[in-house]
């Protein structure tokens, strides 16, 4: 990094204290929290954040701010002589569509290489949180209904049940819709919209004595605490307790409504629901694949993702069913989920060098809701809800090794991706140290 660009403003250090006494380090501190409460609704890692925000503040000239993340908190220190600054965010109302999370991610990339400034930072922020306001519910819905019936696909469903999905996938993502812009409705919408979810499905299915919970799971997808339960787990392998723990309670929590939800609506209905799988073949084998396209194009429409995205979305989702797929064959469902990301953070990490890529983050999120690892610990919740305690255990440690396996290929993937790229710099560096003497002679 040149001078020039570790200046960032007005080319040199900023003169943040006293904060009150400085125009340039009040706007310093508030384009760093601002950063900061949008990089966590993103959803990433409070790791990589730190990281974020420290290499932003030396870009702006505040190499020794430290700073603590939390799920709903970030407290930022410029003088340890001095009260820290504390920013808070609500949980229940902050989340980023795709769209909002490349553009933060690449407002991010630019504070780290010092080429925006603070004060245009925070106009650029604020702009970002502001147009989540001016989205009309539509997409929303229509985006769920065609992810839905993405993955229902993915299960092969018989041909008697695809009205059943879609019409789940509408009631879902009108619900949740009309609640995001409820304040206080979003902490009960789990165990909500899996009760009148469960009740439909229920009722039309007819007198089945075990209807399986599966038919269930691709309108509850958008609800599954996948990308949670997984990130929780890079948080707490990164020495994030805080964090990590809070998450994870924060996404078992989530499945634990979701199977109550399941389990009040087959109480009241008198079914017994069932974790076994269906056996839907009203499709032939390459199904799963169509729904893969399928489901690429809900997640473009619900999360108003950008259109020169789309190709990229699509190869990184048969990048990531095809080496589950592989996984599965290999080492079995457990599995599945650390070849698949072990395969799709280094490709992903690699594509984002280009400049017409998106984040890497970004491209990642919709698989997480793709390898489903909220499915496993939903089914294993309602087991132990519903049947016998001793397969409700067995589910829920089987939803937790796959959770775990899937943070895992995460975390190694990153790692080999670092690696590769430190000893790619560090061959660089060699090379033109050689050639220098050459050069000079």
């Amino acid at each position: 990094m040149t001078g020039t660009e570790a200046g960032g403003v007005a080319g040199g250090a900023v003169d943040i204290g006293p904060i009150e006494d400085s125009k340039e380090g009040a706007q310093l501190v508030e384009a760093l929290l601002l950063l900061g409460r949008l990089l966590l609704a993103s959803g990433d890692a409070v790791s990589d954040i730190n990281v974020q925000l420290r290499a932003a503040a030396t870009a702006w000239g505040a190499p020794e701010a430290q700073f603590i993340v939390l799920p709903n908190l970030m407290m930022a220190s410029f003088d340890p002589n001095r009260p820290a600054h504390i920013m808070s965010r609500d949980l229940a109302s902050d989340h980023l569509r795709l769209d909002q999370v490349i553009k933060v991610m690449h407002l991010a990339g630019l504070a780290r290489r010092g080429r925006v400034q603070p004060a245009e930072a925070i106009a650029l922020l604020q702009e970002i949180e502001r147009s989540k306001l001016r989205r009309s519910i539509l997409p929303e819905v229509i985006g769920t209904v065609v992810m839905t019936f993405g993955v229902a696909l993915m299960f092969r469903p018989d041909d008697a049940t695809i009205p059943l999905y879609l019409g789940l996938g509408a009631l879902v993502g009108l619900i949740q819709a009309l609640a995001s812009r409820v304040p206080g409705l979003s902490a009960i919408m789990p165990v909500a919209i899996a009760f009148v979810a469960a009740v439909i499905a229920f009722s039309v299915t007819g007198d089945n004595d075990s209807l399986p919970i599966e038919a269930l799971v691709p309108a509850l997808t958008i609800l599954l605490p996948g990308a949670v339960l997984t990130m929780s787990a890079i948080d707490l392998a990164s020495g994030e307790v805080v964090t990590g723990s809070s998450r994870f309670l924060e996404g078992l929590l989530q499945l634990a409504l979701l199977a109550f939800g399941i389990f009040a609506a087959a109480s009241l209905l008198g079914v017994h629901p069932s974790a076994e799988e269906s056996s839907g073949n009203g499709f032939a084998s390459w199904t799963p694949w169509v729904g893969v396209l399928v489901f690429a194009v809900g997640v473009t429409l619900r999360e108003s993702a950008p259109k020169q995205m789309f190709p990229w979305l699509l190869l990184v989702l048969y990048l990531a069913h095809g080496s589950q797929l592989l996984g599965d064959a290999l080492f079995g469902p457990i599995l599945s989920g650390f070849v698949a990301t072990l395969v799709v953070v280094p490709f992903v990490r690699y594509a984002e060098r280009f400049q017409s890529t998106p984040p890497a983050f970004a491209l990642f999120m919709p698989a997480f809701l793709m390898l489903v690892p909220g499915a496993l610990g939903l089914l294993g919740v309602s087991q132990l809800a519903a049947i016998e305690p001793s397969n409700g255990i067995g589910g829920m440690v089987s939803a937790i090794s796959a959770i775990l396996s899937i943070a895992l290929g995460i975390l190694v993937g990153t790692r080999l991706t670092t690696i590769v790229s430190a000893a790619r710099s560090a061959r660089n560096q060699l090379q033109q140290t050689i050639r220098l003497p050459g050069n000079g002679s």
